[in-house]
């Protein structure tokens, strides 16, 4: 899943290209019925909870797919073994540091401050 923005771009002399036309991504001219634009990559970290209630973390740039993963068994040993997983938290991040930085973060949180996350509990998130 990735953010497309639009931008213009600007010669160094601060003008406009011919006719105000929009820079086409390397991606639009694999894909023609992509729209112009550049595209960004947007990493995610994620929780599932597991078949056996068990809270899973990871983080991923395709959130779609990598649930695929996760669901079929293909992903990791760990949710293969404790399918069906359902996605009950994500939040973008927009680099990988970030999110991987937020994924070690998160595992070394106590279960109930994970579930605090997950419920949207602002007042006990803090507490805990």
């Amino acid at each position: 899943m990735a953010l497309r923005l639009r931008r213009k771009v600007r010669f160094a002399h601060g003008a406009l290209p011919s006719a105000n036309r929009q820079v086409r991504s390397w991606h639009s001219f694999l894909n023609p019925a992509v729209d112009d634009g550049i595209v960004v990559a947007v990493h995610f970290v994620y929780i599932l909870r597991c078949a056996t209630d068990v809270l899973y973390i990871g983080e991923t740039a395709d959130l779609d797919r990598r649930l695929e993963q996760h669901q079929d068994g293909s992903a990791c040993s760990f949710t293969a073994s404790r399918r069906p997983v359902a996605l009950v938290y994500s939040e973008p991040h927009a680099t990988r540091a970030t999110a991987l930085k937020r994924e070690r973060q998160l595992k070394r949180w106590t279960r109930a401050k994970k579930e605090a996350l997950i419920a949207g509990d602002v007042g006990l998130l803090k507490q805990l």
